[in-house]
């Protein structure tokens, strides 16, 4: 088993977005769908450019 720590954060995040799907999916929302309505909720973003940018899309 490799332990790098490029490996480690994968699987990190894979982890952290299976929980956050898990929770969201409650509320029949995606874990994207989820992400966007965070950035616009805290104000970080305002428009789909914002979005695009924040979300590296």
């Amino acid at each position: 088993m490799c332990e790098s720590v490029g490996y480690l954060v994968g699987r990190a995040k894979t982890a952290l977005s299976m929980a956050i799907e898990q929770e969201v999916a409650a509320m029949d929302v995606t874990h994207s769908q989820a992400s966007c309505l965070v950035l616009l909720a805290n104000g970080r973003c305002q428009t789909a450019t914002d979005l695009g940018r924040e979300l590296n899309t």
